[in-house]
């Protein structure tokens, strides 16, 4: 089970870095200020909903206890970045609350780079114990 643990963990890394790296920069560069802002608020609710789904069953597969705790708090930081934290930087947004805005998004860059530690180490661990 740590393998398909893993190839989820695999997959949670690959959708963050295609979003962060593919199409948020295309989003602004192809969309409008006002479709891109209509786009954005409805991807971010599926994409932490899917990935702390994702992690949640990766973390409830991983037969490792740490392992398993880390997962899960990464599953917790989604939903956590889904709720009380999207609708609060739409919130800012549309208030053009820009200092606000910039202190949630911030905070939400943050979270999201934290989880990608956590689970590229949890990856990065698995394949130098397989060596």
């Amino acid at each position: 089970m740590q393998n398909l643990s893993l190839q989820l963990l695999a997959a949670c890394l690959g959708i963050i870095f295609f979003f962060s790296i593919l199409l948020a920069p295309m989003v602004f560069k192809v969309l409008n200020k006002e479709s891109a802002s209509l786009y954005l608020r409805n991807f971010f609710p599926r994409f932490y909903i899917s990935l702390a789904l994702l992690c949640a069953i990766a973390g409830g597969v991983n037969p490792e206890p740490f392992e398993s705790g880390l997962i899960f708090l990464c599953s917790a930081l989604f939903l956590l970045s889904r709720w009380p934290l999207t609708p609060a930087i739409n919130k800012a947004t549309d208030n053009q609350n820009k200092k606000l805005f910039t202190t949630l998004h911030g905070l939400s860059v943050l979270i999201l780079v934290t989880q990608l530690v956590i689970i590229f180490t949890i990856l990065l661990n698995s394949y130098v114990n397989i060596i």
